[in-house]
């Protein structure tokens, strides 16, 4: 397909590909060799090309990142794939490894395949991410409601926003409009390669399967979280020390 788009941009006709349900690739998403035994390089420059963008969340789950390989971040499990075809791992699969993969690629051979920008699709608290080849820091920048980030665990404080399961209503006179505010990342190191990008959380709402329960009259499915806190991200920023 690569070599394809190759051709079509050959002709001048601007062509890209959007990779999905990375989640799902069985570990081939965000390799750290290249395919078939391919040069590295090249597999590099081609799918840096083709690939400018990848989508990170649609109906069918996310692909941000996973609890398995971002354990300190509790926003991890979201919409995540719980099922992996006999198995027992997550790695190869998530964005955000993806992009750090990409770093330590880049340093081995002065190309990042993996510097993407992010993109939603339907397929049918403010929070900012700092991230390099040995590290992943989370950190809550902006909380709604007049609160402010604890300074030694970063975290907002819980603003109180509430569902009711009954009828789903939520907590009106909670959250903010907009967020805005000037970060500056704590631990900068400016001879560390990293990339940083940017999510905010909604309040909670109910799930879309909780809704069925309340308009339906369905059962409960046990397995699903009865709430669930949309959000939107950024795609990230990258810093390259000065050569």
């Amino acid at each position: 397909m690569w070599d394809w788009l190759d051709r079509q941009r050959e002709q001048g006709i601007e062509a890209l590909a959007i990779p999905h349900n990375m989640d799902k690739s069985r570990g081939q998403a965000f390799p750290e060799t290249a395919w078939k035994g391919r040069p590295l390089r090249a597999f590099a420059e081609q799918r840096l090309r083709n690939e400018p963008v990848v989508e990170i969340i649609q109906e069918k789950g996310a692909s941000e990142t996973h609890p398995l390989l971002s354990p300190d971040d509790e926003w991890a499990d979201f919409q995540t794939f719980r099922y992996y075809d006999g198995r027992e791992s997550p790695v190869g699969d998530y964005y955000r490894e993806g992009l750090g993969r990409g770093l330590a690629i880049e340093r081995r051979i002065g190309v990042n395949p993996y510097r993407f920008g992010a993109v939603g699709g339907s397929d049918s608290k403010l929070g900012a991410g700092a991230f390099d080849e040995t590290r992943e820091r989370v950190f809550d920048v902006a909380c709604s409601d007049g609160l402010q980030p604890d300074l030694v665990s970063h975290r907002c404080p819980d603003n109180g926003a509430r569902v009711d399961l009954a009828d789903c209503s939520t907590s009106r006179d909670k959250g903010a409009e907009a967020l805005r505010t000037v970060w500056t990342d704590p631990d900068f190191d400016t001879g560390q390669p990293a990339f940083y990008y940017v999510w905010v959380l909604e309040n909670p709402s109910c799930r879309w399967s909780t809704w069925d329960v309340v308009r339906v009259g369905v059962e409960p499915n046990p397995v699903l979280p009865p709430v669930i806190q949309e959000r939107a991200w950024t795609s990230p920023i990258w810093y390259a020390p000065a050569p």
